[in-house]
């Protein structure tokens, strides 16, 4: 297999020459090495002191590992068997050969996930809970505007259609999916190609396969740059508005109901944040606005969760409950 190929050649090579070997391959493929390092955001986790990685076994990735070692040779890979596909197994043992090629730490984690519906969110939560926290991630451009345009029709605000923002935890997200694979030819890495990604029951998947080919048919050009610029201008507007969020006090009633609205509502949803990092709805969030103005005196949320306005203050309690808890 051509996997072997690659990943039995550098575990050939003496630790000392490996940066070098991968350096040389990637310049012989016309990749300038440099210029990749250089749009990355590489940055040892604040707690181990390690560049932790999520690799799953996908050019993404790979190249995430492959990137993260040349910036930094202290490197902790992290992988999650959720044992969905009968090659998760053989998934698993490819990241730990590809890590201890690098001589890289490894941690293989294996967890069962059911499938069925909200499959990958439930899988992404999985993960969450299993790696360490602030684990990177190989997410790149193009998933990016995938994200976009997902939480464009679900009806997200500047900070959904900001999407994810460029740092530790999304190093190469400057790259593109096609630079990730072509970093994995140079190295005759023959990463993993999971059949799911075809799946059209998958929304992603969708938008991947079908909505940006046609956006960048329709525009007679690729939209994928575009669409980053205007997440990043969206993202900068979004944290505008959170500054100003930050100023208010979300239980006072009158401060609420004397704000600007996308500045309430962003306060609102923050305040209403449950423990997974999952918000309300911008209606939803509304609704505790009008609740706010004294509009009406209460509305109930999901998870049993009800607010209500009672002496000036906005209070949360779960329904059943006698008297309102600010902690729930």
């Amino acid at each position: 297999m051509l996997w072997l190929v690659g990943i039995e050649e550098l575990s050939r090579i003496n630790p000392e020459e490996k940066a070098g070997f991968i350096l040389d391959r990637l310049s012989r493929a016309g990749l300038d090495p440099a210029q990749l390092l250089g749009r990355c955001t590489f940055e040892p986790h604040p707690q181990t002191s390690l560049l932790e990685v999520s690799v799953s076994g996908g050019a993404d990735s790979v190249t995430l590992l492959i990137l993260a070692f040349l910036s930094n040779p202290n490197v902790r890979v992290w992988h999650l068997n959720h044992q969905l596909r009968p090659s998760s197994g053989h998934e698993a043992v490819f990241v730990q050969n590809l890590a201890r090629a690098l001589s890289a730490e490894v941690e293989i984690l294996h967890i069962e996930v059911e499938d069925g519906s909200n499959l990958e969110e439930r899988a992404r939560d999985q993960r969450r809970a299993a790696f360490i926290d602030g684990v990177a991630t190989g997410h790149t451009a193009d998933d990016l505007c995938e994200t976009m345009i997902i939480n464009l029709v679900r009806g997200s605000g500047p900070s959904g259609l900001g999407s994810m923002a460029p740092g530790p935890q999304h190093p190469i997200l400057d790259l593109r999916r096609a630079e990730t694979e072509a970093i994995c030819r140079a190295l005759s890495i023959e990463f993993v190609r999971d059949e799911s990604n075809m799946d059209p029951r998958f929304l992603r998947n969708r938008v991947r396969n079908e909505v940006l080919p046609l956006l960048s048919d329709v525009s007679h050009r690729d939209v994928v740059p575009i669409l980053s610029r205007t997440a990043n201008i969206l993202r900068q507007i979004a944290n505008y508005i959170s500054s100003q969020a930050d100023e208010l006090d979300p239980t006072e009633a009158k401060e609420l109901a004397a704000a600007d609205e996308i500045v309430a509502t962003e306060a609102i949803r923050r305040w209403l944040t449950d423990e997974r990092g999952h918000s309300i709805s911008y209606e939803l969030a509304q609704d505790v606005l009008r609740v706010a103005r004294g509009e009406k005196g209460a509305t109930d949320l999901p998870g049993a969760i009800r607010v209500r306005r009672s002496k000036g203050k906005l209070s949360k309690f779960a329904v059943g409950h006698a008297k309102p808890d600010s902690s729930i």
